[in-house]
């Protein structure tokens, strides 16, 4: 599985860099349809943004890419999928549990999930997209706030999970990201009523 993430990686690169400019839009959007349908991690992509474009130009448009991506995934489940996933999921009691804790999900709570770089984004839009209590408004807010952080992490951070709980500077650095995610999201909720 690793030979073909990079092997794919490699193909990608090649590809984007012999396009020139247009390389941008295309790696772009393979981050949005990557937050639709997940097929490699999206660490993968923002590196290579950030290789080809330089790193706060590369991760510029891999936040504009995961916003856009992240909001199309929770708007497709939302309008056209929730009744037969909902259904689904109400089958099961793990399901039911999975309903119960969406629907009881906040913007803060979003935010700082969203914040944490080895949380599974396409499962958060999802989850999210099901919930009753969470609207347009709340997501793409908790989106903006918590994509933030993962983009900084990706982008300046940028360590595996198993080299991330070894080493105790990139864990103060993922709980000050988290902490700091949890008061923007509470200075917004504040000051903009969303709930």
């Amino acid at each position: 599985m690793k030979e073909w993430i990079m092997n794919l990686y490699s193909n990608l690169e090649t590809f984007i860099l012999s396009i020139g400019y247009y390389g941008i839009f295309v790696s772009t959007i393979i981050i949005v349809f990557e937050s639709i349908i997940p097929i490699i991690p999206v660490g993968v992509f923002f590196a290579l943004n950030c290789m080809i474009l330089g790193k706060i130009p590369g991760l510029i448009f891999s936040y504009i890419g995961t916003i856009i991506g992240c909001m199309l995934s929770f708007l497709l489940v939302n309008n056209f999928l929730k009744d037969r996933f909902t259904r689904i999921l109400n089958k099961s009691k793990n399901g039911k549990k999975v309903i119960n804790f969406v629907n009881g999900a906040n913007l803060t709570s979003l935010a700082v999930i969203m914040a944490i770089p080895f949380a599974p984004a396409f499962l958060i839009n999802v989850a999210a997209g099901l919930s009753d209590k969470v609207n347009r408004k709340t997501f793409l807010i908790a989106l903006l706030i918590g994509k933030v952080f993962l983009i900084y992490f990706w982008g300046f951070i940028g360590v595996s999970l198993k080299d991330s709980i070894s080493n105790p500077i990139v864990l103060l650095k993922i709980g000050i990201m988290i902490v700091i995610a949890y008061l923007a999201s509470n200075i917004v909720n504040k000051k903009l009523g969303v709930k």
